[in-house]
């Protein structure tokens, strides 16, 4: 046998706590000594301790001696006599522990130097860091969903790499693409990135006097900007030089007003700067600023995707390569100049309205929109996004007289406004006889039958009427409204807001509370209200939790039909208040499967009646998890019934209900190529 010091000693000291790659004669060796050290670890665990003791006698270490002492005389540990008895068993124990632990580090820290990724081709290792730091697409919507986080702590992992190893660090720095993502203050990237396109993020405030030099120096780099996000305040753009921007193809510009008691009011700021004018390449601007620059409009000429605010509406006149097109902010809103009359963009396929929800002062309405301006007759997908905020009167009337052609060959149609007539949905609707996907938010009753009905659906033998729309397959309705929604329909659209729980996806997520399309519009101890409490409460109680994390100490404060309780801890899980509560659900007449189904109560009961034995706490004495399943069972056929013919269902974020024959969500898109061709 020999020495532990001698089996433990490396034979490439050299290469331990380092990046080399042995030769193929010392990984030989070190092999070799892995299998000594193997062999002896496997004796340490068959023979047990004493062969441990015996080890460390001849380590020629502080603890041989006594290592020796003690095998020279085993005996006398168990001595009754032996005034140290208890140190030496606990020396035993402590040998029977570490003389292994010494074995494991020694075969785990040499099996790391013979590991192929010390021998990974740097072809590989390129490909890899290439991808863990690929460029994350430009966003082609607005400035608030730039994937900031996403886009530029990626580019921090290219620093991060040259932080593991020498090899690491000389291959990551011998490959430009990890570097064409420049974060601000980071001039590595702009060194590293040589020559090849790059991505800028540039943030100016004229307080802050240190980020004048970064930014100089990213702006020296500007002929090579590939796309760039630049937001800044009037100050630093009015200091912007003339700049080549041969490159760049999507910009993100903000020109960031003053705050504060003596800001600049909106609309006052109208300083101009000639920064971008060499943009031969520009395909999507982004702009975030109010009003639109005066400048800027020489950029608009070769654009495919634009983004700004409907200020800009008179600008589009001026771009006759666009394809995508959005707007944000109300419908109403003009700038000081109109166009001068109606025009026609023959080229926009994809329009989009977002953030609605801007009011009038002193409750005034909007009395027209810039529908009234613009013609789009190869419209595809038109969507006018948010809050129903706007009245619909004024927006359908613009987009049947002017925005659509007639027929009109839109096939997504998001109309997102309120008190929709009757009348008008039909007659806007019967200018799409292509529509395949529409998301409305307030529909009339009424007309439900002339959207989903077909003529298997008739009643009484009369044929039905054709469908409004043939094509329709996907409808999302945010608000039934009318004299025949009843309150149950009007219970489906509830909108509802969860918090994420780990573990609990399959469950659903913890409802964090709701709130009705028009609050209000639901009484206290409503039928569907009263079961979303119950919901939440089974959720937060039953299911909070994962097995291995479950903590008895939660309960409610305090429970209301509303299901505005929230847990709080106490010192032991309330088993009594879980069964009074559960023994007035067991009471309860239920009058609708499709409530049921909505508030997701019948599967979250399954879900309490298929946990583990002995979960949860309490179920020994009060059986929840078998009342449960023969809650599952009482309700069954209230659900099955409900099932029967149902043309309609609950979308999977659980906010939104679903009426048609293809039950799965769609949306419809407009891709630009690189050349703005679709």
């Amino acid at each position: 046998m020999s020495g532990m010091i001698q089996l433990l000693t490396s034979p490439t000291p050299h290469l331990v706590e380092t990046s080399g790659i042995p030769s193929p004669e010392e990984e030989e060796r070190i092999r070799e000594a892995i299998r000594v050290a193997e062999d002896e670890l496997e004796k340490v665990r068959r023979k047990g301790v004493w062969y441990a003791v015996e080890l460390m006698s001849q380590s020629g270490s502080a603890d041989a001696e006594r290592a020796q002492y003690l095998l020279d005389d085993r005996t006398q540990i168990f001595d009754d006599e032996n005034e140290n008895a208890e140190s030496d068993i606990s020396f035993l124990y402590m040998l029977g522990e570490t003389v292994p632990g010494m074995f494991i580090a020694f075969i785990d820290q040499h099996k790391g130097l013979v590991s192929p990724i010390r021998r990974f081709p740097p072809e590989l290792l390129v490909e890899i860091f290439s991808w863990v730091v690929q460029e994350s697409p430009f966003p082609t919507r607005h400035s608030a969903a730039y994937p900031y986080e996403l886009a530029f702590c990626n580019s921090f992992r290219a620093l991060a790499f040259t932080h593991v190893c020498s090899y690491w660090r000389q291959v990551a720095l011998s490959i430009p693409q990890l570097w064409t993502s420049i974060p601000f203050l980071n001039k590595i990237y702009l060194n590293e990135s040589v020559w090849l396109p790059h991505t800028s993020l540039v943030e100016g405030d004229p307080a802050d006097a240190a980020s004048l030099e970064p930014l100089c120096s990213v702006l020296a780099h500007a002929n090579r900007w590939s796309t760039a996000m630049i937001h800044v305040c009037p100050t630093i753009y009015e200091s912007l030089p003339t700049l080549d921007f041969s490159l760049l193809h999507a910009l993100n510009l903000r020109v960031v007003l003053p705050t504060g008691p003596d800001r600049i009011r909106e609309g006052d700021y109208r300083g101009t700067n000639t920064v971008f004018q060499t943009t031969p390449m520009l395909k999507t601007l982004i702009l975030d600023s109010k009003p639109m620059l005066p400048e800027l409009d020489t950029l608009l000429y070769p654009l495919t995707t634009f983004v700004g605010l409907p200020v800009t509406v008179a600008y589009l006149i001026g771009c006759p390569e666009l394809v995508k097109c959005e707007f944000r902010g109300p419908a109403g809103m003009l700038s000081t100049a109109d166009p001068p009359h109606p025009f026609m963009h023959a080229g926009i396929r994809s329009f989009r309205l977002v953030n609605t929800n801007c009011k009038l002062p002193l409750g005034e309405e909007y009395t027209t929109t810039f529908f009234r301006w613009i013609k789009m007759p190869k419209l595809e997908v038109l969507e006018i996004e948010g809050p129903g905020t706007i009245e619909a009167t004024t927006v359908v009337r613009e987009l049947w007289g002017m925005t659509l052609a007639k027929p009109s060959l839109l096939r997504s149609f998001t109309f997102h406004v309120r008190d929709v007539k009757r009348i008008e949905l039909l007659r806007l609707l019967e200018a799409m006889p292509l529509l395949e996907v529409l998301d409305i938010w307030d529909m009339p009753s009424a007309s439900l039958k002339r959207l989903v009905l077909r003529a298997s659906h008739a009643s009484g033998g009369a044929e039905p009427p054709p469908p409004l729309v043939p094509c329709l397959h996907s409808l999302i309705i945010r608000d039934p409204s009318g004299e025949q929604s009843t309150p149950v329909d009007r219970d489906i659209t509830i909108f509802l807001t969860y918090r994420r729980a780990r573990g609990l996806a399959r469950y659903q997520n913890i409802i964090e509370g709701w709130q009705e399309v028009e609050p209000g519009n639901h009484t206290k101890g409503s039928e569907c209200t009263r079961l979303l409490g119950w919901a939440n409460y089974l959720v937060k109680n039953f299911l909070g939790f994962e097995y291995q994390f479950w903590n008895p100490n939660c309960s409610m404060k305090k429970f209301e039909y509303t299901g505005k309780g929230r847990r709080f801890p106490e010192d032991s899980w309330d088993v009594e208040k879980i069964d009074k509560f559960l023994s007035v659900v067991e009471g309860h007449e239920m009058k609708d499967g499709r409530l049921l189904e909505m508030t997701r109560l019948n599967r979250i009961m399954a879900a309490i009646r298929d946990q583990r034995k002995g979960f949860p706490l309490g179920d020994e004495i009060f059986s929840f998890r078998a009342r449960a399943g023969e809650l599952v069972k009482k309700w069954a056929p209230l659900v099955e019934e409900s099932a029967k013919g149902r043309r309609w269902q609950i979308s999977e974020d659980g906010r939104t209900l679903r009426l048609g024959e293809d039950l799965k969500p769609r949306k419809i898109e407009v891709e630009v190529s690189g050349d703005g061709r679709l």
